[in-house]
């Protein structure tokens, strides 16, 4: 009782406005330490999220609704659903597969509801300052698992292991999705809207970005490194294209960049030695063949496509064929194999339409631009990385999508560094007296 009235009081509103953006924003980051933890602060920040007013009205609930089953990309989400589910019917173990695909059906369904919180609690800005103050406190943390420290490991454990380069190489695919967030708000525009990089205002943002490219690298994985690429190539494309995003000169740019792969270069080899640096660079892994095993998998996913090929084997039925590993490490092959060609279309018509949405929404809105810059890291990184039904890897689309989806222009400008305005006075001018000869 005494928790309904505080969350009814007005001090009670303020807590939770408060402390919901920074639940939602901190729960990527805190993948670093754990999945449970990313889970219980994305659920809790949407459940506490329910208690303010404006998320819980039901006229705000209903045009949620009324938007989502007008869109067509739900429609799209609906009916990969039921071919999955169709597949997992005539899968190879129907009972293994059902479990997993039930899971989906909740993510989906997360994902609505995190799109009415957004769009109603209009929230967005102070949940990407949290989510950036959380990649910031991930340095360290990322370093101590680098450098093997002792005081890291009691934190929090990867799988059923001890945290190692593994969890690194996935928190790098995390990165390449939600750093274009992070960029947005260290490179803030001035108040005619311009992020010009010129200008000397400008380079502790640069310098933070520089330190996320560092940080990228530093995790040693090579599928975070390709998505990485791809956010920043369509993340700098939309912002200079709609956004008044000015580079600095190519000497500038030359330098900063020599400079990050330098200290890069060097801090690698001190954590982890010149072997490491040689089979990261390298196509080649002992012991494991061409790209550390993925060409084998592949080829073994691909042997396997056509034995049904309209609905699949069921989701996550690849473990089961003889030979194989958990999942086939490419979304393409996986999605064709579990979910059939019939799923495959579907899933590349949802990546579609996502695209062409934020692309669109994105002229206006650098929040949306930014989301479809971690779109295209998201599928980069897809391609060779987790399994796509893997919760750990879709609860990264399932929280960021839903934001970019929800901004709206008038909202959009995070952190704008304003200039001081000069105030201009109206100065009248005083009549002259009259002369003699005028008052006569």
């Amino acid at each position: 009782m005494r928790y309904m009235r505080f969350l009814q009081n007005k001090e009670g509103i303020i807590v939770m406005n408060a402390l919901v953006p920074a639940l939602i924003g901190l729960s990527l980051p805190a993948m670093i330490i754990g999945n449970g933890f990313t889970y219980g602060l994305a659920i809790l920040g949407l459940l506490l999220a329910f208690s303010l007013p404006q998320v819980r009205d039901s006229k705000g609930i209903r045009e949620s609704l009324s938007q989502l089953m007008r869109s067509p990309t739900v429609w799209v989400v609906i009916l990969l659903l039921l071919a999955l589910y169709i597949g997992t019917l005539t899968g190879l173990r129907p009972e293994y597969s059902v479990k997993h695909w039930v899971r989906l059906v909740i993510m989906a369904a997360v994902s609505g509801l995190l799109y009415h919180v957004y769009r109603t609690a209009e929230s967005e800005n102070k949940i990407l300052v949290w989510l950036m103050w959380g990649v910031q406190a991930t340095y360290i943390i990322a370093f101590a698992i680098a450098a093997a420290e002792p005081w890291v490991y009691p934190l929090g454990y990867y799988g059923d292991k001890l945290w190692s380069e593994t969890h690194l190489r996935f928190y790098s695919s995390l990165l390449a999705v939600v750093l274009p967030f992070c960029w947005m708000l260290w490179l803030k525009p001035t108040a005619n809207g311009a992020i010009d990089l010129r200008e000397r205002s400008q380079l502790s943002g640069m310098l933070w970005v520089c330190s996320s490219i560092l940080l990228v690298l530093l995790c040693c994985g090579r599928s975070g490194w390709l998505g990485v690429i791809a956010s920043a190539l369509v993340w700098i494309a939309m912002m200079m294209r709609y956004h008044k995003l000015r580079l600095p000169r190519l000497s500038v740019m030359a330098l900063l960049a020599a400079g990050t792969l330098a200290v890069s270069a060097v801090t690698y080899i001190l954590l982890y030695g010149m072997r490491s640096i040689k089979e990261r660079i390298g196509v080649t892994i002992p012991d494991r063949g061409l790209g550390g095993g993925r060409l084998d998998i592949w080829q073994l996913a691909w042997e396997h496509v056509f034995d049904k090929p309209l609905f699949g084997i069921g989701v996550n039925g690849f473990r089961f064929i003889p030979g194989a590993d958990y999942h086939p490490h490419n979304f393409v092959l996986q999605i064709w194999l579990e979910g059939g060609f019939v799923s495959l279309l579907l899933a590349f018509a949802l990546i579609g339409m996502m695209a062409f949405t934020l692309f669109r929404r994105g002229k206006a809105s650098a929040t949306s631009a930014t989301g479809l810059a971690a779109l295209a890291g998201f599928v980069i990184c897809a391609l060779t990385n987790k399994s796509i039904f893997n919760l750990e890897w879709l609860v990264v689309l399932v929280v960021v999508m839903p934001l970019a989806f929800a901004s709206s222009p008038a909202r959009a400008n995070v952190g704008v560094r304003t200039q001081p305005q000069t105030i201009t006075k109206n100065v009248t001018t005083a009549k002259k007296p009259l002369s003699k000869k005028g008052k006569k």
